[in-house]
């Protein structure tokens, strides 16, 4: 069953009653089978009324006279292990934090969730769960998720706390102590025309690369990604900001440590929950040992 091409469709049900399955194939003239992987994967959409567009997934649903739909298939999306790639640091019974893997989405987009860590935690608990925090497609790291709409709201309310502390290990292009002598600074260019801080620490440095450590102070799209670049010193692997900055191994950026002031109820009380990527899964270890590889493959 081979796939089809990448396309996007919106459709408008006329009939007086029929199948969603049915209906699909024939209008986009794929198979059945396909039809229903497309709805599996969480890319078909439908908008009743004066309803909002909600995903469907059962073929079988059944459509009314009027429904709009719309499709979404990409061919350059390839099902993703989560198991392998996604697994509990911490688990709190109403709260956890996971680890995600590079190309796992945060939450799904408009072609699907099935690559989704939001998805998969939903089917894995049978419940639905909130994101607290997002990250990049390409990075890598730690996310907080909430099992309830009570803990979400006490948990959204402490990831801005200034208390809180998110901190990310960064593969850099270039001398990094050029531009932070002291091996440590701020970045504070603003973005979208507001304040953005991004505290830098510089752990090791030479003429191709440097790690640092980089804490965000505010949290605008792409900031450590957008700052770095703004600096002079793109992150290695990002595909959207820098140049010269290719590396096979992808984005090297990854949330590794969380600090959170422990709560009671919905006040912050004295005292921190601590939460780290594994050792052997921090981003500098998995680089040195990745450079410690190609050195011995010359």
């Amino acid at each position: 069953m081979s796939c089809p091409p990448s396309f996007s469709k919106k459709l408008t049900f006329e009939s007086s009653k029929g199948v969603l399955v049915d209906f699909l194939s024939e209008q986009t003239s794929i198979s059945k089978q396909w039809a229903k992987k497309i709805l599996l994967r969480g890319g078909v959409w439908l908008k009743r009324g004066k309803s909002s567009l909600k995903r469907v997934r059962k073929a079988k649903h059944p459509l009314q006279k009027g429904d709009l739909l719309e499709v979404y298939h990409s061919s350059k999306i390839e099902d993703l292990d989560l198991k392998k790639l996604c697994y509990p640091v911490k688990e709190f019974g109403d709260w956890g934090v996971w680890y995600k893997g590079v190309n796992v989405l945060s939450q799904g987009t408009k072609y699907g969730d099935q690559n989704a860590l939001n998805r998969f935690l939903e089917k894995e608990k049978n419940k639905p769960v909130h994101l607290i925090n997002r990250l990049d497609k390409e990075a890598s790291g730690l996310m907080v998720f909430a099992y309830s709409q009570k803990k979400a709201k006490q948990l959204s309310k402490i990831w801005s706390h200034e208390r809180t502390i998110k901190t990310y290990q960064a593969v850099t292009k270039g001398d990094l102590k050029k531009k932070f002598p002291k091996g440590h600074g701020a970045i504070k260019n603003s973005l979208e025309g507001k304040k953005c801080l991004t505290e830098v620490s510089v752990v090791r440095s030479c003429k191709e690369y440097s790690l640092a450590l980089a804490s965000i102070k505010t949290g605008r799209l792409h900031q450590i990604r957008r700052h770095f670049e703004k600096i002079g010193h793109p992150l290695l692997g990002d595909p959207k900001y820098g140049r010269g900055n290719k590396n096979k191994e992808g984005l090297m950026l990854q949330s590794s440590f969380l600090v959170l002031p422990k709560m009671r109820g919905d006040d912050v009380i004295e005292g921190d929950l601590r939460f780290e990527v594994p050792k052997e899964k921090q981003l500098f270890e998995v680089f040195k040992q990745n450079k410690k590889k190609k050195a011995k493959e010359l």
